[in-house]
């Protein structure tokens, strides 16, 4: 939180009730030499309000103070106009709690390499200013380490102080405890950290802060699949302050990911853009001011993420969506140019395409594919048929629907090549001028 931002009003609150007390009811008193009882009365209160009023109306203002919603939606709209809209990137875990892993696969990795090119995408918006919380090992970026140190009194502080402001506002009713989906418990250190970042995003006025997080299966047996697979987008729940800000990014980003992955199947994230009040990462407590999401891009044990090369060119696709979706939260005038469907094409595909085959290739067929309204086939959704870079049944129907659907366009087309072939010709032509 800004210096100052919880003093101010408090300062205002002690003058407020200083007026009060020694207003025009007790001046009047005071001149009055029949009312005795009343100048002692007023005496009494002057210096007793203190230790008296002064805690009640806290009880009941403070936690108000620091819930209210200080950063909107329309400031990161007036912050991105003046090319000063500040992004801080947090990719979730490090070397030393890697979050989970699979078959060898850490996801702390997987989140840096996302990170890291959701970094370059967004650099290329003059209007936006990019933070890295980590670099590319994992380790945080020594001028937020330096920030830990030097702020650890003040972060205990900030701490203590939105804590005792939360339980006065369950206490008197001004905020409801809501049940949500089970979170495992961060370390104190990390809890450290997590905390720290919102005070720091705060005193630096971040406007959006992207947590970057890969799921899992809880109770799964080890080396084996779970059985929950898609994305989900955490938000602070609607009674923090940084609800309404961050609600249209999360939206917009959601949109754009369903078009490469479903929804989470996991039923408390089947909606998508899941609320909460607990994940420090996102203002817990009311630590957070301005906009801050925490995105699962997917469960470790999918298909996509277990082959390196399909699973860096589907982790790309997954940053450039981001992107996606967060320009398309600003007016169209304002943002710096058209963006293109998909980072992964134009592409010219081998002419031996084929079911069965585990390959990029396959993965950039699916995407363009998608694109051009074929994947998944008709009938079918992502969650039957995943962009995976796997060649199978689902990849043979749309291909074979794409090609039925276009064939006076393929029989124009070269007939000394095969129809597979003629049928990625126009495919590839379609996706390089959507």
């Amino acid at each position: 939180m800004r210096k100052g931002i919880v003093l101010r009003p408090v300062a205002q609150l002690v003058r407020a009730s200083s007026l009060y007390l020694e207003g025009p009811w007790f001046e009047s008193k005071r001149a009055d030499n029949n009312h005795r009882n009343s100048i002692v009365l007023g005496v009494i209160l002057k210096y007793v309000k203190y230790f008296f009023l002064i805690p009640i109306l806290f009880l009941f203002t403070l936690p108000r103070l620091l819930f209210a919603t200080p950063v909107s939606f329309e400031d990161a709209l007036r912050h991105y106009e003046q090319k000063d809209f500040r992004i801080l990137i947090v990719p979730g875990h490090s070397n030393r709690e890697w979050g989970t892993d699979f078959r060898g696969l850490r996801e702390s990795a997987l989140n840096v390499k996302l990170a890291t090119n959701l970094a370059e995408f967004l650099k290329r918006d003059p209007h936006i200013k990019v933070y890295m919380a980590r670099d590319e090992y994992g380790s945080f970026a020594n001028w937020l380490s330096y920030y830990f140190q030097a702020e650890a009194t003040n972060t205990k502080k900030f701490l203590a102080l939105h804590s005792q402001a939360s339980k006065a506002a369950v206490e008197n009713g001004t905020f409801k405890l809501t049940s949500g989906v089970y979170h495992n418990r961060a370390s104190s250190q990390t809890a450290y950290e997590l905390f720290a970042i919102n005070k720091f995003a705060n005193d630096n006025r971040i406007d959006l802060t992207l947590h970057i997080h890969f799921n899992d299966n809880p109770g799964r047996k080890i080396n084996q699949p779970g059985k929950y697979a898609g994305v989900a987008i955490y938000v602070p729940e609607r009674q923090l302050p940084n609800f309404f800000a961050t609600e249209p990014f999360a939206k917009a980003i959601l949109s754009k990911l369903n078009q490469l992955a479903a929804t989470s199947t996991f039923p408390g994230e089947r909606a998508g853009v899941v609320q909460d009040q607990e994940l420090i990462a996102i203002g817990s407590s009311g630590t957070r001011e301005g906009a801050a999401l925490l995105i699962e891009y997917g469960y470790i044990y999918e298909p996509q993420f277990l082959l390196p090369t399909v699973r860096d060119a589907y982790v790309r696709e997954l940053a450039y969506l981001t992107f996606h979706g967060i320009e398309n939260v600003f007016p169209a005038t304002l943002t710096s140019s058209t963006l293109a469907p998909s980072v992964l094409l134009p592409r010219v595909w081998p002419m031996n395409m084929r079911r069965g085959m585990k390959n990029v290739d396959v993965l950039t067929l699916q995407r363009a594919l998608s694109i051009t309204g074929y994947y998944p086939p008709f009938g079918m959704s992502l969650q039957d048929c995943p962009v995976s870079g796997y060649f199978g049944a689902c990849t043979e129907l749309g291909l074979n629907q794409f090609t039925l659907m276009h064939k006076v366009a393929i029989d124009q087309l070269d007939p000394k090549k095969s129809l597979r072939a003629r049928t990625l010709e126009l495919l590839s032509s379609l996706v390089t001028t959507n």
